[in-house]
């Protein structure tokens, strides 16, 4: 049987915002019906910033995460506090697809 997601697009007008949240199993076969919902969200009202919010997912592939944050709209935030996250993320921080992980500063050489 097949994963579904079920999914809730909210317009914020007035903090211009549009957030897309999922929630159930994410997999490989289901990511690419959300990916096109991501999409069209960033068309429903230009200027405003797209967040992905996968707080409320049940589970989630490795794989499907990094099919969402490699092929999400440009400057889509994703919020996915606890779940796998490739290396491009840090669990409970927003991720922004492309962003190199941060590392912690290293001391200076005596």
């Amino acid at each position: 049987m097949a994963s579904k997601l079920d999914v809730t697009v909210a317009v914020d007008m007035g903090s211009g915002t549009i957030t897309v949240t999922p929630s159930g199993a994410l997999t490989l076969g289901n990511v690419r019906g959300l990916l096109p919902v991501a999409r069209r969200a960033a068309l429903l009202a230009p200027g405003h910033s797209v967040i992905l919010d996968l707080r409320k997912l049940a589970a989630a592939e490795p794989g499907a995460v990094q099919t969402l944050c490699a092929a999400c709209p440009p400057d889509t935030r994703i919020l996915a506090p606890g779940l796998p996250v490739t290396a491009q993320a840090t669990p409970g921080r927003s991720l922004r697809p492309g962003t190199p992980r941060t590392t912690a500063p290293q001391p200076a050489a005596a």
